[in-house]
């Protein structure tokens, strides 16, 4: 069975990491707790009640989410412990239309499109030295650190087709999802010489942004094509903290 992401986000709003860890047979005391996983008498397993994650800094690789967890400490697949926390918070999971199973093919075919590009895009700053043509870097003052922190991007080199192709994207579904575009007659890069913002819910890339690198370039700022569903940098809002909202993506 497939599940939206609609429907995910639900369940997960509804298991909080830290009252699932307790069912789970973790004895937490101040969101610290010996590891289920391995054997040790000071505590390395964390959890983050703010951003929901958890991890053990002596066996854990990265962390996880509350479905991950599950998953981990109950040894089962995503589903098993998608349907496992749908029945802990009452939630009823309904079969999807088949109108609904394909508008989630979709959505998860954009989606990886999208976080392939995003990826080369990022690969290609690094290959430039986390340079840019205008300087813009530069003048913001930004670190390699920030820039790693939010996968910033450089388009431009003209080798995004086939680097989708080598991953096994078509030219068809990049123009679906908006990384590629067809301009007279010819498969063409949506971003050419902009620094790429991807923006990102959970750990999926929704969108991306592009900042130009021609002088007097209008417009400055460039969104991929359809309707603006995420903010910019939205993982980090809680909803018990107070929160600043900028401008644009750099100001953030």
């Amino acid at each position: 069975m497939q599940y939206t992401d609609e429907l995910i986000q639900r369940i997960k709003q509804a298991s909080r990491i830290e009252d699932v860890a307790p069912e789970l047979g973790i004895k937490l005391e101040g969101n610290k707790a010996l590891c289920p996983f391995h054997k040790e008498k000071n505590a390395s397993f964390s959890v983050d009640p703010d951003k929901q994650i958890c991890k053990c800094f002596a066996c854990m690789d990265k962390a996880v989410d509350v479905i991950g967890l599950v998953q981990k400490v109950k040894g089962i697949e995503f589903k098993e412990a998608l349907a496992y926390l749908a029945r802990r918070a009452e939630i009823q999971i309904e079969p999807l239309t088949p109108e609904q199973e394909y508008m989630l093919q979709q959505a998860q075919k954009i989606s990886r499109v999208l976080g392939v590009a995003a990826e080369y895009y990022r690969q290609a700053l690094v290959r430039n030295g986390y340079e840019d043509s205008l300087g813009y870097i530069k003048d913001r003052k930004w670190t390699k650190d920030v820039l790693d922190l939010f996968q910033i991007g450089l388009a431009g080199d003209g080798r995004l087709v086939p680097y989708l192709t080598q991953n096994g994207i078509s030219e068809a579904d990049g123009v679906v999802a908006g990384v590629l575009t067809i301009r007279e007659g010819s498969v063409r890069e949506f971003f050419w010489n902009h620094l790429i913002f991807p923006v990102i819910s959970g750990d999926k890339v929704v969108s991306m942004t592009g900042r130009s690198l021609w002088k007097d370039s209008e417009p400055k700022w460039l969104h991929l094509p359809g309707e603006i569903r995420h903010l910019y940098n939205e993982n980090v809002i809680q909803t018990n903290n107070e929160i600043l909202v900028d401008e644009g993506a750099s100001d953030v």
